[in-house]
């Protein structure tokens, strides 16, 4: 029969020597050749995941091996999560926004736009600290910030135009006021769509735009 790999390694040989002999990678590993050695040597992403290298140790050991060859080579996004690449890093190696979200990543690490376009609802993305403004230049609409429970004056300074406000259904009285810092304080859980059963005060001044809910 032929030499063993270990034999072969003790007698000299270099890995890509043993690669182009026709020694496959776990071979290799069994008898001492690090996941370095063996991508110096030649081998594949692909041929090191078959060997049993998890994207940890391949971050860890096999230095200068990115993102994007690990998700040519077969690694998944839930298995670089669990190796501690971020979202970002997973985003830049070509991973879409669905396969983040499916990992179990949060609505953090990437932009708005990618967020939605993953699947990631508008409450998620409130909660991970975006505000009006973020959202609406990710591509949500007035309709959609003011179903989330924004008022009308974070619509107003995120940038969103009459024109999408009234299409949101607001009132022509409430965007003629023009003074939105005098809103009646929003409380904890009231939705914006509650807001429609509110119209201005009859009993007290014009000038200070005042609201009574009916």
């Amino acid at each position: 029969g032929g030499f063993l790999a270990e034999e072969l390694r003790s007698a000299g040989f270099v890995v890509q020597e043993l690669r182009d002999a026709g020694f496959a990678a776990d071979e290799l590993w069994d008898c001492g050749y690090s996941a370095a050695e063996l991508r110096s040597g030649g081998y594949t992403v692909q041929e090191l995941r078959s060997a049993g290298f998890s994207a940890k140790q391949l971050k860890m050991w096999a230095v200068g091996v990115s993102v994007a060859e690990m998700r040519d080579g077969g690694y998944t996004a839930g298995e670089l999560r669990k190796a501690k690449f971020s979202a970002k890093q997973l985003r830049l190696g070509g991973f879409t926004p669905v396969e983040l979200k499916l990992a179990g990543f949060s609505a953090r690490g990437f932009s708005v736009a990618d967020r939605r376009d993953g699947g990631f609802a508008g409450d998620e993305l409130q909660k991970a600290g975006f505000t009006a403004s973020q959202l609406h230049q990710g591509g949500f609409q007035a309709e959609e910030l003011r179903a989330l429970g924004f008022t009308l004056k974070e619509l107003q300074l995120s940038g969103v135009t009459v024109e999408e406000l009234r299409a949101a259904g607001y009132p022509v009285w409430e965007l003629q006021s023009g003074d939105f810092s005098q809103q009646k304080p929003r409380p904890i859980g009231f939705r914006a769509d509650q807001q429609q059963g509110i119209k201005p005060s009859t009993n007290t001044p014009e000038s200070e735009h005042s609201i009574a809910v009916l």
